[in-house]
């Protein structure tokens, strides 16, 4: 699950930037904190997610269908009909970066977070 958090918010960054590039620097900016403030999880998650790839190849597949959802997920709300549509991509765009950088995830999936703070 943090692996495929991690893969997602470089997609959605990227996504949301050529979309919206004058956003850029506030979603770079909650990108930045989140990863600051979760530096030892992200680590964590980098390591182990190293080894189970290692042992099972085939879960590396996980990041390719989490880049697929993301950008069906932009698409979804990129369909609503009117100028609306480009104001709720972009909320919706900010507000996923907003989300990392206040840690709420920690709230939301309180045992992922847990599982991950007990690994050495």
């Amino acid at each position: 699950m943090m692996k495929t958090s991690m893969h997602a918010a470089e997609v959605m960054r990227h996504e949301c930037v050529s979309r919206f590039p004058n956003f850029q620097k506030e979603i770079d900016d909650n990108l930045r904190k989140w990863k600051t403030v979760e530096a030892n999880t992200l680590r964590k998650t980098e390591i182990h997610w190293a080894a189970m790839v290692r042992k099972k190849p085939d879960l590396s597949d996980t990041l390719a269908y989490a880049e697929v959802a993301v950008k069906r997920n932009l698409e979804t709300v990129s369909g609503m009909p009117g100028q609306a549509s480009a104001q709720v991509v972009s909320q919706y765009c900010r507000q996923h970066f907003a989300n990392l950088a206040s840690g709420i995830w920690r709230a939301r999936t309180p045992r992922a977070y847990q599982y991950m703070d007990r690994l050495p």
